[in-house]
């Protein structure tokens, strides 16, 4: 593999979430021999991974909706988002 392609690799495997020891690792099979079923094992795991980070994603949303939702804005320092920040 050309060094163009080998840093084209790295670069997409690292925009699908892959750690760099994945990344060492894919390349390592890119070099010598693989499976395509190991291959299909860390894409799988990674999709797991990133299902994972998508729900925490969402209570994050709907923790910062509902903080946002009870404070009434306005000049004042009594803020509620403050309040339950400091409370959790």
């Amino acid at each position: 593999m050309d060094h163009l392609k080998r840093l084209k690799f790295i670069r997409r495997t690292r925009d699908l979430g892959f750690t760099n020891q994945e990344v060492k690792g894919l390349l390592e099979m890119v070099d010598g021999t693989y499976a395509c079923d190991d291959v299909k094992g860390m894409a799988l795991a990674n999709v797991k991974l990133v299902k994972n980070k998508v729900a925490d994603l969402v209570k994050l949303q709907a923790a910062l909706e509902s903080m946002a939702a009870e404070c009434r804005g306005g000049d004042t320092p009594n803020c509620v988002i403050i309040d339950r920040l400091l409370d959790e």
